[in-house]
């Protein structure tokens, strides 16, 4: 038993009109029958981590880092904030630039691989980046322009997605590639032992780009 609310019956309303209408559909509504979302070890499916460091006073060790397994390969990306990045966006709207970044190059080297890939189950150390992604209803302004863009992404190239909270200290290899030094190093190590080569990817200027984040600050 659910009592039904003002609050309920708004939220059922929205529901409606959004499931009813074309422009909102052509963006990804974020309701998805998630039963038969497949396991990660399923074919087609890739499990990508990200971590995104913010340290005013320490530039050089503030970054972004993303990994995943494909193809036989440990695929990751890594690099450093840009000043303006670093000093105006905040530690979420990072985590979720970090997520994407990521994911979309992944995707990107699977397909002219001969991956196919149809689902991806990301995970972040970051609620905030998490909620947004997952649930489509970001409280900032460039948050949503984010998830606005990762939805059109996302439907563009025909994959789903479900995105989940990992504890810090078990999102470490994400943490080190994003901080660079000795923690970069680090990581690099543990992902070598593996057994996996590893190769480093070059993130697209249209992943890359955070320029239309600009305007809003």
């Amino acid at each position: 038993m659910v009592p039904v609310t003002e609050a309920v019956v708004r939220e059922l309303r929205w529901w409606e009109a959004a499931l009813l209408a074309c422009s909102a559909l052509e963006v990804g509504v974020p309701l998805a029958y998630r039963q038969s979302f497949p396991d990660a070890s399923a074919h087609g499916v890739m499990v990508p981590y990200s971590d995104a460091s913010r340290e005013l006073a320490s530039p050089e060790s503030s970054g972004f880092g993303a990994w995943a397994i494909v193809g036989g390969k440990v695929l990751y990306v890594h690099g450093l904030w840009e000043p303006w990045e670093l000093a105006q966006l905040s530690i979420n709207v990072l985590e979720l630039a970090a997520m994407q970044f990521g994911t979309f190059t992944f995707l990107e080297w699977a397909a002219s691989h001969g991956c196919p890939i149809s689902h991806v189950m990301e995970f972040t150390d970051n609620t905030a980046a998490e909620h947004s992604a997952e649930r489509g209803k970001p409280h900032t302004e460039r948050l949503s322009a984010l998830v606005r863009e990762r939805y059109h992404r996302l439907v563009e190239l025909g994959v789903h997605s479900s995105v989940e909270r990992v504890a810090s200290v078990d999102n470490d290899v994400a943490d080190g590639l994003s901080r660079g030094g000795a923690k970069l190093a680090d990581a690099l190590r543990i992902v070598a032992s593996s057994g996996y080569p590893l190769v480093r990817l070059t993130i697209g200027g249209r992943v890359r780009s955070l320029a239309h984040l600009r305007p809003m600050l």
